[in-house]
């Protein structure tokens, strides 16, 4: 059976107070439809979510604050891993841990674990880059401080410097004994010498998903599939992060996405620690990365487009009403 893993990125970037609204996701009617929401999505699906929350909002937001939130998050009976967008607790001219030397990023990741272990009592099993900006020292690092296993490698994305990969699309132990579970991706359009890589994600269009899943499916260099969401997935609110309001046909589409991989005999959905449990003995070197081609790219290419453009208005709007404030 191959396997899938659903990861949420748990962060909030945006706002006067990102931790209730876009992490908790109280919207403008006082109800929630953050991670207590999805975590109640995943629970109707026998589904157990591995939540990666971005500990670095600790020095930005308060200790209390993410404390909470991991404590919420385990208290539910889902895993929490460790995300880190290092700008938060660093320098906000460098978003990615690797503009960082080796010796800070050390720093900041024996920070950021060292408080996860003071409010959960146990270490950290699993990490994952804010922006996939990990690179090899990352991994090293990691290893130092007992992690079992990363979900930085983005094979393809400018914004993950782990250079040469040391997975593409395969679950990979390295020698350093490092469970390396890359980003599901694919090659979603090229033209030229232009190629685009994206990932499995519930904001991707529905038609697109569907296309996808019966191909990673049969494509034995996929293993395991890994499913992407965020805290704020379930809401609109780049207009208006302070006053989001609940997006009702994203909660549809997650729940349709669900019950898309469901249908598949062939796929079961895991926990962190039965992923764990796989036997991965030594370095992969299946570098398969699934390409769309013809017709459905172009269609898909502008999908996607479409969606970057409303996103960038929305946020540059809420970004000139808070300058004029």
């Amino acid at each position: 059976m191959k396997k899938v893993i659903m990861t949420v990125d748990v962060e909030g970037h945006d706002g006067s107070d990102p931790v209730t609204h876009l992490i908790m996701g109280k919207t403008v009617d006082g109800t929630s439809y953050g991670i207590g929401k999805l975590m109640d999505i995943f629970d109707y699906h026998h589904i157990k979510g591995l939540f990666f929350v971005d500990i670095a909002e600790a020095w930005d937001y308060g200790e209390a604050e993410i404390a909470t939130v991991l404590r919420y998050i385990k208290g539910r009976g889902h895993d929490c891993g460790v995300h880190i967008h290092p700008d938060h607790m660093a320098d906000t001219n460098r978003l990615f841990l690797w503009e960082y030397t080796k010796n800070e990023q050390r720093e900041i990741i024996k920070k950021c674990t060292d408080f996860y272990i003071k409010i959960l009592g146990e270490k950290p099993k699993a990490f994952r880059a804010g922006k996939y900006g990990a690179n090899r020292d990352t991994l090293d690092i990691l290893v130092e401080n007992g992690y079992l296993c990363d979900f930085s490698e983005f094979v393809g994305q400018r914004w993950c410097q782990i250079e040469p990969p040391v997975a593409y699309n395969k679950a990979t132990r390295l020698s350093s004994g490092l469970l390396e579970f890359p980003v599901t991706s694919y090659k979603s359009f090229t033209f030229g010498s232009y190629c685009r890589n994206d990932k499995l994600d519930a904001s991707m269009a529905m038609n697109e998903f569907r296309y996808l899943v019966p191909r990673l499916v049969m494509e034995d260099c996929v293993d395991p599939i890994v499913m992407f969401v965020h805290s704020f997935s379930l809401l609109d609110w780049r207009k208006t992060p302070d006053k989001p309001r609940v997006n009702r046909k994203n909660i549809k589409k997650l729940d349709m996405m669900l019950a898309i991989f469901k249908e598949e005999s062939s796929l079961t959905f895991v926990s962190l620690d039965e992923l764990l449990d796989q036997s991965i003995m030594s370095e992969d070197a299946c570098e398969t990365i699934i390409s769309i081609k013809g017709f459905r790219s172009w269609r898909f290419f502008m999908q996607r487009a479409c969606s970057v453009i409303k996103m960038r208005v929305e946020t540059k709007m809420w970004n000139t009403r808070r300058r004029k404030k």
